[in-house]
């Protein structure tokens, strides 16, 4: 996928392979592990998005963490070292400069960031993220 794609959440239809937007890293794994494969930091309010974005990452045998303020993720990509973020730009604070110290972290240099995008005013749309630049 490149920087001017965006792809659409959704669940593998299959519960035994992860889910295509986790990316190919997570190929083959085992998802019975007593310790989670994968962080993922999810930073929205919208709550059927997190029902289902958290049914699908736990269905792979990652982890997802919820950040709520621009702080709490800064503070999650410091202790928990997120292979993808994901970030609702509509949430009150300054995610932007969120994004930008991320990016500066040695750690998480080269963590993809998804920007979501909600568009509820288009009926049978569903959730799409794009990569933060």
């Amino acid at each position: 996928m490149n920087d001017d794609q965006t792809m659409n959440i959704q669940a593998s239809s299959n519960p035994s392979e992860p889910p295509a937007w986790l990316g190919s890293e997570m190929a083959g794994t085992e998802t019975n592990s007593s310790l989670p494969l994968s962080t993922i930091i999810l930073a929205t309010d919208d709550t059927a998005l997190t029902i289902g974005i958290e049914e699908a990452v736990r269905s792979a045998g990652a982890t997802l963490h919820l950040a709520a303020t621009p702080t709490t993720l800064l503070e999650l990509v410091d202790s928990r070292f997120p292979v993808l973020i994901l970030l609702d730009l509509g949430l009150p604070g300054d995610w932007v400069a969120a994004i930008r110290r991320c990016k500066l972290r040695p750690s998480t240099r080269q963590t993809p960031i998804y920007i979501l995008m909600m568009r509820q005013s288009m009926p049978g749309s569903s959730p799409r993220c794009a990569p933060a630049r």
